[in-house]
């Protein structure tokens, strides 16, 4: 317990002092701000699932492989991965810590979006579902924590961090191209095979969550796939650490 903070407290110095985490925040603050200012300034009060919705969907596309790119392929890169490997530290405190610090570090960049939040509840007379708000921000940081963990498996097998960046970029879009195509009612006759597809999709649970519900299977669905991916990332480092 003892090195896995240690560890992530490495990453998020590593993080906070870098002004590759400086630019992600103010990215993924401008859009959170630019969606909220245009929706707010027309109706004098935001949905949940026209705004949170956009942010779903800008994660997994642009900040995840951003966030992830530098966290072991950089390591590696520089030759400091294999100090690590060869340190009192095991495999899952490394990866845990290495996920632990990009999450947090997305938790911080959510904390900060409240702002616009307290700024509608003072400028809007009428009533706001605080608990969907909730509920739709509990979501955000669930599907980060998926696309967080793949981008940390991504990460691992590479030693150029843009190249580890674009090859989450290409996977992350291609998943948005099947989400997008599955939900178009010409593309697929609806049935079995359509909705199987449609639930193997973290979009698909994602959006149980911006209309305000928290179900077990999309809280379980959410933490198999990111400790799936933590276990594969885990598994890359046991392979090299025995090389």
């Amino acid at each position: 317990m003892r090195n896995f903070v240690a560890l992530t407290r490495r990453e998020l110095l590593s993080v906070f002092v870098s002004p590759l985490g400086y630019g992600t925040a103010a990215v993924f603050l401008f859009i959170f701000g630019l969606i909220f200012v245009s929706q707010f300034a027309a109706t004098k009060l935001v949905e949940v699932h026209t705004l949170i919705d956009p942010m779903g969907y800008l994660l997994p596309l642009l900040l995840s492989p951003i966030l992830t790119m530098r966290l072991l392929a950089e390591e590696r890169r520089q030759g400091t991965l294999e100090m690590l490997l060869t340190a009192p530290v095991r495999n899952i405190e490394v990866v845990l810590s290495k996920f632990a610090g990009a999450w947090l570090f997305y938790a911080c960049m959510l904390a900060l979006t409240l702002i616009h939040l307290f700024a509608m509840r003072f400028h809007y007379e009428g009533e706001v579902d605080w608990g969907r708000f909730a509920v739709g921000y509990l979501g955000m940081l669930l599907i980060a924590g998926l696309f967080l963990s793949f981008g940390l498996f991504v990460s691992s097998l590479f030693e150029q961090p843009m190249l580890a960046a674009l090859t989450s970029f290409v996977a992350s879009l291609s998943l948005l191209m099947v989400n997008f195509v599955l939900n178009v009612p010409a593309f697929l006759q609806e049935g079995v095979g359509k909705d199987v597809f449609r639930f193997t999709l973290p979009f698909t649970h994602y959006r149980n969550f911006l209309a305000g519900l928290v179900d077990t299977g999309d809280l379980a669905y959410f933490g198999l796939i990111t400790a799936f991916f933590l276990f594969l990332t885990t598994k890359v480092l046991e392979a090299r650490r025995n090389q």
